[in-house]
Parts: structure tokens; C-alpha cells; sequence
């Protein structure tokens, strides 16, 4: 089960009148100490890694298969002439990715091109071992064999999570395929609530000759035009006869990858990376992280120990934010069914899906894009598995200003954190108090999974009554539980 105070009958976060083992001093008056982090300190990384196939294929079935004929699937009929077709008719069944959930009573809108050089008669249904096969009869007259948009809506009469979509008909010809646009809601609903303020494609590097450089330079020439050329430019005018007239917000092109040597994949040590990047030049370019996870046998399929690493690692680069300019974790997809690589930030299959512990973290960071950081010191007699960094956001809807406290206990045992916040020009908002989150788990190693996928999240706790309100100069004691994340919002 979940950590949450509300469930174990107990408060949190829990607050000690004894003396501390550690201390953090916030300065939070905004002056030279302070500083804004940028506004695409966060993003998301859409990876090639998912169900093996090419590029963020996580729609519902599998039309992806058409890259391997860039124009379309080409269908031959030969019966329907001379020689009758079976009455169910021929064609092709479109598996999805390990099955397509379709769902009883729910109908669904299929979307697909089509030319051929005549009349035909297409069948449209979902089908599976225990469901009904639920079918769209269509008949169409193409004659000008120029390419036809088809829409039709079907409705499921069963429920199934494994379905194919099949296309037949019963007339002869040679028809070609392609494919619709359009991705499952459900995980692109999860990427949407992380919030990313930039989104990264990766590419593939190569080694080439340097007499052959000049057609992977034209090529990247070409392809930065297509995206933000003019409609009337060369590649420019490609984009907009495909429907998108709008050049796209390209700003940055990688070159290279995963060459720079900085591989900071194995092990929990990813909580003495957090320093990474305290001694790195503030004169010199700006750095972008644009991998970062805990693998291997620490990271499991996704555990609590990973995630609690993975927090410190992002505090350290929220420090450094200066020289830090954006970061991504990676991979964020994977398909269950298909697990080439793990850990990973959301799991699903054909009808379930889910977050680990690290999507929940980079929850946690979604309000450091943009927010003001504040210069705090960490002193600690006991400890050196804890760090902390503190940072005053303002909530969109609201419009209301928060001071958030953000701390990782890395190591086995409890601490003690006395938290003084300096500087202020007012009291903390009494009507408010402290408002907590916390990551936390009965077992370091613990994961989330289709049967349990809020094992590990962070629990979200107000706390109004267990303290007086902080004011300035004033301080307040914090139990921080092993390998936990622990974040404090206070209204300014």
C-alpha cells in the first residue's frame, strides 16, 4: 500500500519537537543569491524504444508496418472476376501491438486512405477469439486512382483487449493502404500531466568519411527547413501540402549522441551524481541532460530505491540550473509485452497502463521550469544522505505564489530536519499551514504494476493543524523517513 497519512492513522509529514539532527536554512529574499531557472528546465524525451517498433508508436494498432513501404500496403485480390471470392472476403488483419482493447458499447471512429481503379466493397471489423465480430459493410466507386480519405464508426458489441482490425472485400483489384494518424489518449494524457516544456526526438549517430559529410549536413539542413522554413521555401512548401502551414517550434539540433562519455546509468550512485556539475565552468557552453535513470539491478522494473536516486540527481541539477538549461529522462515508454529496455516512466499494454516511481518523481519537478531558485544551506552532524534545494513557484490557476521545500533522505535510517526559512517580507499564509508530498514505500525495492499501480506515488497531505505557522526566522522540525522524498509548499 501507499504511504499516506490518511491511511496509516498516522500525520504527515510528521513533525519533531526534539533537536534535529540536521538543519536547512533557506534565504528567501529574492536578491542576488536567487535566481530564475530556466523555463525549459523540464522536458519529455519521446525515445524510439517502444513495442520495437520506429519512431513513438504508442497508437492503437500497428500501422507503423507502412514505413516499409513508404507509400502504402498494397493489397492484390485476384478472386472476385472469374473465380468468386469467399463470402467472408479476403484481406488484411492489423494485430495492433500485442492486441487493440476494444470495449462493448463504445464506438470507435476508423480512419484510414485508400485508391484503387474501380468500384470495391470494403469490410471493416474488429474481431477476436471471444468477442462478436462487430462490422462496417462500406461500398465505394474509385475511378480517378487518386487517394480517398475513409472515416466510418463502429461499435463495439462485445469487449475485447486483444482484437484485429481486418479490411476485406470480395471484388477483385489492387488496392493500396494507408494509414490514419492518431495516438492512445490515455498515454499521451500522462506525458501532458508531466508538463514538458520542451520535447525531444532523438536521431542516430553514424561514422562517415569527412568526403561524405556533405549529404548528412544537407540532409539536416533539409530537414531544420522542413520544420521551420517558410510555407513558400523549398521543404517549407513540403510541410505546409501535408497540412501544417505553422512552422514548428524548433530550437535546438543535437549532433551527436551519446558520444560526450557521461553515462550515469548504473547503480543508486546516481545520488552522488547529484554534484555532477558543481565545479563545471560558469563561463563555459550550457549543459543539457538529456538521459538520465537508474538501471540495472538497483532499478529493477522500475523501483522506489531508483526513483529516491533519481530525486537527488535532479535536485543537484535544480542547483546547478545555472549551467544546467533542460534535462529529460529516458526511456519514457514501453510496452510490457516488449520490454527491451527498463526501467521506464510509463508501462502499458494494449489496455492498461501505468507510472513508476520515476514518472511520479518528475511529477514532483514540474514547477521548477520558470521558478525563482533561492540559495539554501544544508549542516548536517549525522547524515550525508540527504540534500535539499528550495525554490518560490507561482501556480497558473491561481496565480498565487508558493515557497516549496524539497528534501531526499538517501539513507537507512530516519532523520531529523530542523527547516528555518529567512528573508521573507511577510508571514507564512496562516490559513494555509504547510501543505506536504512524500514518496515513500514499505520497501526500498518495491514497484508499480497493472495490479498495483499506485504502489509507490507520492501522497498528498495538507497540514494545517500539527504546527504553528512558520514564521520568519521561526523553524520547523521534519522526520525524514528512509529513502523518501519529502516536498513542502508554504503560501507567500
Amino acid at each position: 500500500m501507499v504511504v499516506l497519512t490518511m491511511m496509516r492513522r498516522r500525520k504527515w509529514p510528521r513533525y519533531s519537537y526534539v533537536d534535529a539532527n540536521s538543519m536547512l536554512v533557506v534565504n528567501a529574499s529574492t536578491s542576488a543569491s536567487s535566481r530564475r531557472i530556466l523555463d525549459t528546465f523540464l522536458g519529455a524525451f519521446l525515445e524510439k524504444i517502444v513495442g520495437n517498433e520506429s519512431l513513438i508508436s504508442v497508437s492503437i494498432n500497428r500501422s507503423s508496418c507502412f514505413e516499409r513501404n513508404k507509400a502504402a500496403l498494397q493489397m492484390v485480390v485476384h478472386c472476385g472476376a472469374l473465380t468468386p471470392c469467399p463470402s467472408c472476403g479476403v484481406g488484411i488483419s492489423n494485430p495492433g501491438y500485442w492486441g487493440m482493447n476494444i470495449e462493448q458499447g463504445k464506438r470507435y471512429r476508423v480512419v484510414y486512405h485508400v485508391t484503387s481503379e474501380g468500384k470495391t466493397d470494403f469490410q471493416l471489423s474488429f474481431t477476436g477469439v471471444d468477442v462478436l465480430k462487430v462490422s462496417s459493410n462500406i461500398t465505394y466507386g474509385f475511378r480517378d486512382g487518386k487517394w480517398n480519405k475513409v472515416e466510418t464508426i463502429v461499435e463495439a458489441k462485445a469487449t475485447n483487449h486483444f482484437s484485429s482490425l481486418q479490411i476485406t472485400t470480395t471484388m477483385q483489384g489492387s488496392y493500396l493502404l494507408d494509414q490514419g494518424h492518431g495516438f492512445r489518449k490515455g498515454l499521451f494524457q500522462m506525458v501532458a500531466d508531466l508538463k514538458p516544456k520542451f520535447l525531444r526526438f532523438p536521431g542516430i549517430s553514424r561514422h562517415a568519411a569527412a568526403s561524405n559529410i556533405a549529404s548528412y549536413v544537407q540532409d539536416a539542413l533539409d530537414g531544420i527547413e522542413f520544420a521551420r522554413g517558410s510555407p513558400r521555401s523549398r521543404w517549407g512548401s513540403v510541410r505546409a501540402a501535408m497540412g501544417h502551414p505553422k512552422s514548428f517550434d524548433l530550437r535546438y539540433v543535437a549532433v551527436g549522441n551519446e558520444d560526450c562519455g557521461l553515462f550515469n546509468y548504473e547503480e543508486s550512485n546516481m545520488f552522488s551524481k547529484s554534484t555532477q556539475f558543481d565545479h563545471t565552468s560558469r563561463s563555459g557552453p550550457k549543459a543539457f541532460v538529456s538521459e538520465y535513470a537508474v538501471w540495472k539491478q538497483d532499478a529493477g522494473n522500475g523501483s522506489l530505491l531508483a526513483a529516491v536516486a533519481e530525486a537527488a540527481f535532479l535536485i543537484g541539477l535544480e542547483k546547478n540550473s545555472d549551467v544546467v538549461e533542460m534535462v529529460c529522462y529516458a526511456p519514457l515508454f514501453s510496452n510490457i509485452n516488449d520490454r527491451i529496455w527498463v526501467p521506464d516512466a510509463i508501462v502499458f499494454d494494449s489496455y492498461q497502463l501505468y507510472g513508476t516511481p520515476s514518472y511520479w518523481v518528475q511529477k514532483l519537478f514540474i514547477e521548477s521550469s520558470g521558478a525563482t531558485f533561492l540559495d539554501s544551506t544544508l549542516n548536517t552532524n549525522s547524515s550525508n544522505k540527504l540534500i535539499a534545494s528550495s525554490i518560490i513557484w507561482q501556480n497558473s490557476t491561481e496565480k498565487k505564489n508558493y515557497l516549496r521545500v524539497k528534501v531526499v533522505n538517501f539513507g537507512t535510517t530516519a532523520e531529523t530536519l530542523s527547516i528555518s526559512i529567512n528573508g521573507l517580507n511577510a508571514t507564512v499564509q496562516q490559513n494555509y499551514g504547510v501543505r506536504g508530498t512524500v514518496l515513500i514505500s514499505t520497501n526500498v525495492m518495491d514497484e508499480n504494476s497493472f495490479s498495483e499501480p499506485q504502489k509507490v506515488q507520492f501522497g498528498f497531505v495538507v497540514v494545517l493543524q500539527t504546527i504553528t505557522p512558520v514564521k520568519v526566522g521561526n523553524s520547523m522540525n521534519v522526520i525524514l523517513d528512509p529513502y523518501s522524498v519529502t516536498s513542502l509548499d508554504l503560501l507567500i
